[in-house]
């Protein structure tokens, strides 16, 4: 389990950053955050000898609340919100498909 004082890494709060120079509000936040393709992350999720072999229906819940993360960082910038264990795996196969976590 994660400590609750382990720091959001860098790369996260920068694409949160980037966010709040086009984003002033909550929900422009939210649009730029929900247009971000992340298809990719959850088939290779989904993949039982690459990724962690997740259902359907995992991978689409674990979607749902890393988008949700994204706009508390988006609220909470100073980084002190730790991911669930599910959401971090995500983050990582995130950073992984590096086309998608540019964007």
């Amino acid at each position: 389990m994660q400590s609750a004082t382990m720091p959001v890494p860098f790369m996260v709060l920068a694409a949160i950053k980037a966010i709040g120079t086009i984003s002033r509000t909550l929900e422009e936040a939210q649009a730029a955050i929900n247009i971000i393709d992340l298809s990719m992350v959850k088939q290779k999720l989904m993949d039982p000898e690459e990724g962690q072999g997740w259902s359907v229906d995992q991978a689409d819940q674990a979607e749902l609340r890393y988008r949700r993360y994204l706009c508390m960082l988006f609220i909470c910038r100073d980084g002190s919100i730790v991911p669930t264990k599910d959401i971090d795996i995500f983050w990582h196969q995130h950073i992984l498909d590096t086309h998608a976590y540019a964007a």
